[in-house]
């Protein structure tokens, strides 16, 4: 999460306020944030602006918050590095980062949280040609969602290729989660990352595992469909696998948020997320950060799963046997006539001539402000998007500010974002 666009009710932000919260926010980073130097980078900006009265028209707290974060992540280049608000008042407790696993008390309230969704996997199924195709959200943690993943494997250990769709995969609320997954894809332990916490040199060693529950899935093609969204832990999933060569990746780059990091209330009203460890992967000797996972097919992300297929039914129809030609020949025929249509949607901002940056939120993004960047164009700020025909809300992020669409009367309930409805 980077931005929320459907806060709610705010309160009225005051000057001591803005000055509580940027030193709490400094205080933090001099504290866990394992950049010494980016960190007096921020703090000699975020102080100048209170000084300057920068922030001096700023009263709306998801404004400010949205200011700051652009601000962080502008000097850090560090996409985890972040504010929010939150209306109801947070407990607020010590953060202590002892260890890179997740307390039993925030394990429940993520069980509860995503049980829903099936836990971050919506999808298992076998498309034509006999290739698996699984659809991961949010990795999480193995004590819930372990049964999930092994059920999900086993469904579709019997195909002939397999396609692990990242593109909504936004992050990983456990360690454990990609090393189990690729347990099933390696046929030994394969040395994965390693973790460096804060300013400790000793690393911490993180290795596929030796045992899961049911059949592995190996000598069969991989795909890794990605997209400007897959950020974080489902960055690592996609990065680790085309490090060790067991996948290739099919999409847009990634949002390149490259070091774990902790979610967690600053006060009763503001939330700071930040990178409190660093990744290097022991094939690359670096990580995804700031440059994001590099597909090795590039393609937009709304037409990476229809690649994959073709990929790998030509793949597999290549090195079949005389018999099985045809059935992968057939279903190449049928998916080569039913190229996908996905509508193309102008979003445009006209006005704000000084502005130095500005991005569409919107609902088919995430609210991640680095998937759509605007360009200007004789005045007016404008992207296309290709979008899957659904009801959205978006709004338009203006130099950290958040601004809704003068065009478009149509908002949603609290009108803190437009709507669109594309056909």
């Amino acid at each position: 999460m980077v931005f929320c666009a459907l806060s709610g009710w705010t309160q009225t932000l005051t000057s001591n306020d803005q000055v509580r919260v940027v030193n709490k926010v400094i205080a933090e980073l001099k504290d866990k944030y394992p950049f010494p130097e980016i960190t007096a980078r921020i703090e000699s900006t975020l102080k100048q602006n209170l000084n300057s009265g920068a922030y001096a028209k700023i009263t709306d707290p998801n404004d400010f918050a949205g200011r700051i974060t652009y601000e962080l992540q502008e000097i850090s280049k560090d996409r985890h590095v972040n504010i929010s608000y939150t209306p109801e008042p947070q407990k607020v407790e010590p953060l202590r980062i002892q260890s890179i696993y997740t307390p039993t008390n925030e394990l429940d309230r993520m069980e509860r949280d995503n049980r829903a969704n099936n836990y971050g996997t919506t999808e298992a199924r076998i498309l034509p040609g006999n290739v698996g195709y699984i659809k991961f959200g949010t990795l999480q943690p193995l004590e819930y969602a372990g049964d999930v993943y092994a059920a999900a494997m086993r469904f579709i250990a019997n195909s002939d290729a397999l396609i692990l769709d990242l593109r909504t995969s936004t992050g990983a609320n456990s360690v454990d989660a990609i090393p189990f997954l690729t347990g099933y894809l390696f046929e030994h332990p394969v040395h994965l990352t390693n973790f460096y916490m804060g300013g400790n040199a000793k690393v911490r060693q993180l290795w596929s595992f030796g045992y899961v529950p049911g059949p592995r899935y190996l000598n069969k093609p991989v795909y890794a469909l990605t997209s400007r969204m897959t950020f974080s832990g489902g960055e690592a999933f996609a990065y680790e696998l085309q490090a060790q060569k067991r996948a290739t990746v099919i999409g847009d780059v990634t949002g390149g948020g490259g070091n774990p990091n902790a979610v967690y209330p600053i006060d009763e009203h503001f939330m700071m997320s930040i990178a409190f460890a660093r990744v290097e992967n022991p094939v690359t000797g670096t990580n995804w950060n700031e440059k994001g996972v590099q597909p090795d097919v590039p393609v937009p992300q709304a037409e990476a799963l229809h690649r994959a297929h073709l990929i790998a039914l030509e793949k597999l129809e290549a090195s079949a046997p005389a018999e099985k030609k045809f059935q992968y020949a057939s279903a190449l025929e049928d998916l080569r006539a039913v190229p996908p249509v996905i509508p193309k949607v102008l979003f445009q901002l006209k006005g704000h001539p000084q502005a130095q940056s500005v991005s569409l939120l919107a609902g088919f993004n995430f609210y991640m402000p680095w998937v759509n960047p605007m360009q200007n164009v004789n005045g007016v700020w404008t992207t296309t998007v290709r979008v899957e025909p659904g009801r959205y809300q978006y709004l338009f992020l203006v130099d950290g500010q958040q601004v809704l669409d003068p065009a478009n009367p149509q908002t949603n309930a609290d009108k803190r974002a437009n709507i669109i409805v594309v056909k």
